[in-house]
């Protein structure tokens, strides 16, 4: 016989006991069909048989605490024969990625939806469904697009992600090799993954800091990457060693810069079209402007309130 088993825990992560829990089977109209109630028990423990009242292989099953404030409940698609529903009762249960993938794909096959298609809407109803926080049904959406442009496991993006950076490629790249490998290690020690995921994600994260260095090598025409201020300085060789020794040295910025095998005038090029790329906020045409008319950062003392309103302006 079909059942449902978990846990409800209180706020501070205790047991609740004599909570209520309801089974029911939700239909595509949005009619219930009770299929059961009991109670907690001490350890905040529960469990409902059922029987299917005309069976799916796509069952939707609604899981449902009606005395709590808020009603909160659950719909599972596609329960297993034995399903796990745990409440947490005024936080989000975080779950790791296997689990988040596999109840996310389960509810898509008995949708007939692709993960591409969705917006965030359609996240949302599939999260609700599948009992998973919409955070991480995005997450997983996100990670799984990066996986698709890079070639490296989604675990590894989903784990960054979950870990407070972002599961896209394009954002994860603008982001210091030092701070991705920092948040990596935090979401494993949290569980998010599996010893198999993290020991692939572990791998593959050099992977990401190749791609990292290839988007900074890339010219950019209105919005600068390191290869434009490289560009200006004059650098055309051995700009993929300037962003490794970047990325791996361990003293502070003096230290890079003085540890840095570079001709004198082209680091002190290179230093100055760094700076214009962070005051210009990365603005080509003012940088390019800036640099071709100053040799250094201490000139633009120089430059008047009127001075810097017709640059912006002109640029």
């Amino acid at each position: 016989m079909p059942t449902v088993i978990g846990h409800v825990y209180d706020e501070a992560g205790r047991p609740n006991l004599q909570a209520r829990i309801t089974v029911d089977q939700e239909r595509s109209d949005g009619s219930l069909t009770s299929l059961g109630e009991t109670w907690t028990d001490a350890e905040g423990a529960y469990q409902v048989d059922y029987t299917l009242q005309g069976g799916s292989s796509c069952l939707t099953l609604l899981v449902s605490m009606p005395d709590e404030p808020g009603k909160p409940s659950k719909s599972i698609v596609a329960p297993a024969d034995s399903q796990s529903v745990d409440f947490y009762l005024g936080q989000a249960k975080s779950y790791a990625f296997s689990h988040v993938s596999d109840r996310f794909d389960e509810v898509l096959s008995c949708e007939g939806l692709q993960n591409p298609s969705l917006d965030q809407g359609g996240i949302a109803r599939v999260a609700t469904k599948a009992g998973l926080h919409p955070r991480d049904a995005a997450l997983l959406r996100d990670a799984r697009e990066s996986a698709n442009l890079t070639s490296l496991p989604a675990s590894l993006f989903f784990a960054l992600g979950r870990a407070g950076l972002s599961a896209r490629v394009s954002e994860l790249v603008k982001i210091p090799a030092k701070q991705r490998s920092a948040a990596l290690s935090t979401a494993i020690k949290s569980g998010v993954l599996s010893d198999s995921d993290a020991q692939d994600a572990q791998n593959q994260l050099s992977g990401l800091d190749s791609i990292a260095i290839e988007s900074a090598l890339k010219p950019g025409t209105s919005i600068a990457t390191p290869a434009v201020a490289m560009d200006m300085a004059g650098i055309q060789q051995g700009r993929d060693t300037i962003l490794t020794a970047w990325r791996d040295h361990t003293g502070d910025t003096p230290d890079f810069w003085n540890s840095l095998q570079l001709d004198p005038t082209q680091k002190a090029n290179l230093q100055f079209a760094l700076q214009l790329q962070t005051l210009t906020r990365m603005h080509v045409p003012l940088m390019q402007e800036l640099f071709a008319e100053h040799s250094a950062f201490t000139d633009l003392v120089a430059l008047d309130a009127d001075g810097w309103i017709a640059k912006v302006q002109g640029n």
